[in-house]
């Protein structure tokens, strides 16, 4: 048993953890993306990256993927993604996430956390995450419309 002063003594010290800032989350466009991806070049970075998604937590690997893209990616970026980067009638070129630096270190995350999960499941959680993202992205922008018309002039 520790007397007062050992335990005061002890309970002074704390580990200094890494902690890399990742400014700008959730990213609000594709550009921002695209340095996200070239800052997780680096192993260490991606480290840092898949420990900090890791400390987002969930309930199982489907709810920690859902609130990892939800921290960092905007709804107007995740409106801009797909799993496989392909065009759809009448839109943009999205960004694909199948290929993604970003992607691979929310993974690792969540292997590291849920061991049980695999990489097919994975993928179907992050499509699901960002799919319904465009329609939500419109609902958003129409309700911002109707809240500026409605706003009496100064």
């Amino acid at each position: 048993m520790m007397d007062s002063q050992t335990q005061s003594s002890v309970s002074n010290y704390s580990i200094a953890l890494p902690t890399m800032e990742f400014d700008g989350l959730p990213v609000k466009d594709i550009e921002s993306l695209r340095l996200l991806e070239i800052k997780l070049l680096d192993p260490a970075t991606f480290k840092e990256f898949a420990l900090m998604v890791s400390r987002i937590g969930g309930n199982g690997a489907a709810n920690l993927v859902d609130r990892a893209w939800d921290e960092i990616l905007s709804l107007n970026a995740k409106a801009s993604c797909n799993w496989k980067g392909a065009k759809r009638k009448g839109t943009d070129q999205k960004y694909g996430l199948e290929n993604s630096t970003v992607t691979a270190a929310v993974f690792k995350a969540v292997l590291d956390k849920f061991s049980g999960s695999d990489k097919n499941e994975l993928t179907n959680f992050t499509k699901l995450a960002v799919k319904h993202a465009p329609g939500k992205q419109r609902k958003q922008n129409a309700a911002a419309a109707v809240a500026e018309e409605d706003e009496p002039l100064g």
